[in-house]
């Protein structure tokens, strides 16, 4: 702990206290977020065993208008799958759970 010049003790502790106490803090919340994460993905599970609902979100959500689009100028899901950069599985999976809706 290096003091200033004019040796006032009672600035660098409480400095140093400050610092600590942010310390603390962060740690705290690290601990905290990464107990909300386990808890979201223990809930997502459960949700999933129970009712076979599925909350995650995949690089296709928000892009069910474009994959229709392409659908419906009989684009194959190979061909989806390398223009939206993903596997053509998952354009598969995406469009007969996701997409019931559409009417495909």
């Amino acid at each position: 702990m290096a003091l200033t010049q004019t040796g006032n003790y009672r600035e660098e502790i409480d400095k140093l206290l400050g610092q600590y106490v942010d310390a603390i803090k962060r740690q705290t919340a690290n601990n905290l977020n990464s107990e909300a994460v386990t808890a979201e993905g223990f809930f997502r599970n459960f949700l999933n065993l129970l009712f076979g609902i599925n909350l995650s979100k995949t690089k296709l959500t928000g892009q069910e208008k474009k994959i229709q689009e392409l659908l419906d100028k009989k684009v194959s899901y190979s061909a989806i799958g390398r223009i939206l950069g993903v596997h053509r599985l998952t354009v598969s999976n995406f469009v007969k759970e996701r997409m019931k809706d559409y009417n495909i």
